[in-house]
């Protein structure tokens, strides 16, 4: 997947893997496995999506690493209303920007 997005000229960021029969559906009884992808190799095992998604989120944050473009306004948002950070990479747009102050979440 990381020589894929290279050819891009992406970078392979973390990412939630979920696993079991149930993930097209995201049917929680049949999901067996919660993985935060750190690296193409490196994986770290979770109880829970939520704990998942927080991992990925600290990670980012931490290393000072950018959310991907296609989906920096979600994990943009989940950063700042869920976990409350913010950094001087944080890319908002106005429509992340709006929905923070809308929720009072800045």
């Amino acid at each position: 997947m990381a020589d894929t997005l290279a050819t891009k000229g992406l970078k392979l960021q973390p990412h939630v893997v979920l696993v079991g029969s149930g993930v097209d559906k995201l049917v929680a009884q049949q999901i067996s496995g919660h993985y935060a992808c750190l690296h193409s190799d490196i994986f770290y095992k979770c109880t829970s999506l939520m704990e998942t998604v927080g991992v990925c989120v600290k990670v980012t944050f931490v290393f000072s690493l950018l959310n991907p473009e296609a989906a920096n306004s979600a994990w943009s948002f989940v950063q700042r209303s869920v976990y409350g950070l913010s950094s001087g990479f944080d890319r908002l747009s106005s429509k992340v920007s709006e929905l923070l102050t809308d929720t009072a979440a800045q």
